[in-house]
């Protein structure tokens, strides 16, 4: 059976041209796209802080409610008995119920802050997906000429390195392990040998990309056997 992920035969130096000048192009799209990452990102804060000052004015209506109970078991006390309780009980009632948005609301701040700057890079990363398989295209354009490799390759492992220090890996299924559609997609099929297992991998496409071992940037592009 071919195998689809086989190496293409050297480029002319026209085509390497071509190559470079998209990855330029792909590289310049993507730097946009982390400063439009960055402005959201302000404007996560902008948000954050905007909550906060909300949770500021709710801890002084805590702090009224507060007053406000204090009053009513006075009143009691001095002779108003029954009426000043329920004031009483129906202002600690509305006291809990503002804590309890307190917390509720500090608790979703903190989650949306957490989200908010781990997966700050994503459009950032789903950008430079396209430019690193141009530089596997490159590669092997360029496996003819020694000088060009080395370049290639040296600019390939460096992009590569800045992925994984922002959490992203590269993911390459091995050929002949089972197929899975959340994390795999399947580009075409195959008819599976005699005796060979249906729903299996075939050959790799293009390799997958995953942000933080969870969230998926592009699926791996593989061949499926039916």
């Amino acid at each position: 059976m071919g195998n689809a992920s086989s190496s293409p035969s050297p480029r002319s130096p026209d085509e390497r041209t071509h190559l470079l000048a998209v990855s330029a192009e792909q590289i310049t799209i993507a730097r946009r796209q982390a400063a439009l990452a960055r402005r959201e990102a302000d404007a996560a804060r902008a948000d954050a802080a905007n909550l906060l000052s909300e949770m500021a004015a709710l801890e002084d209506r805590q702090k009224y409610y507060a007053a406000l109970g204090a009053s009513a078991f006075a009143i009691a006390v001095g002779g108003l008995g029954a009426v000043a309780l329920l004031a009483r009980r129906q202002q600690t009632a509305a006291l809990n119920q503002a804590v309890q948005a307190l917390a509720d609301a500090k608790r979703h701040a903190a989650l949306d802050l957490q989200k908010a700057k781990r997966f700050a890079a994503e459009p950032l990363a789903k950008a430079l997906v396209p430019v690193f398989d141009n530089l596997d295209s490159l590669c092997d354009a360029c496996s003819a000429d020694a000088a060009l490799d080395e370049g290639a390759q040296l600019t390939r492992s460096s992009l590569m390195a800045a992925l994984q220090a922002q959490s992203i890996e590269r993911v390459e299924p091995e050929e002949g392990t089972a197929f899975d559609p959340h994390v795999h997609e399947a580009m075409f099929t195959v008819e599976a040998e005699d005796g060979a297992d249906a729903n299996v991998i075939s050959s790799v496409f293009r390799p997958g990309y995953v942000l933080h071992g969870e969230r998926i940037l592009r699926a791996a592009q593989v061949g499926v056997t039916k």
